[in-house]
């Protein structure tokens, strides 16, 4: 599909996003058009540890990384300040497939917070797995 500046709109694997018609598309995450992170919900961090299977060690609560056998500590177990909220799909895309309307900013962080889409990783762990296409993204649209 064209756009209103003369370039190409790629279609997704959905097809055209926007009305039946086609003749309009909506902006969205995984196209890099609205980059701006959402925001955690004061309780989500707490509800993500808590399903981590967290026990007690020396007196102090800890939690298991999602990477479990994989993790660099043996029995993948930290405590909470060495614990990341981590989002299984890029969370550009999760919202993308979730929310019908990215405008709805309430929808959008709704998404950003599905607990369907979060595990808990050590920050170890997380920075190895890192966003490598939100980032690619990121860096795409900063380059236009």
């Amino acid at each position: 599909m064209q756009t209103r500046s003369g370039g190409i709109r790629k279609r997704n694997r959905k097809g055209l996003r926007g009305s039946e018609s086609g003749s309009e598309t909506k902006p969205n995450y995984t196209e890099g058009v609205v980059l701006n992170r959402p925001s955690w919900y004061d309780h989500t961090r707490q509800e993500v540890l808590d399903k981590a299977n967290p026990k007690q060690v020396n007196g102090e609560t800890q939690y298991q990384c999602a990477k479990g056998d994989k993790c660099s500590k043996p029995g993948g177990y930290h405590p909470a300040s060495n614990m990341q909220v981590d989002h299984k799909t890029a969370w550009q895309e999760h919202i993308d497939n979730k929310v019908d309307d990215i405008s709805d900013k309430n929808a959008v962080r709704e998404a950003y917070n599905d607990p369907s889409n979060l595990q808990a990783l050590c920050g170890s762990c997380n920075s190895k797995k890192g966003n490598r296409k939100g980032a690619a993204l990121a860096k795409q649209f900063k380059k236009k």
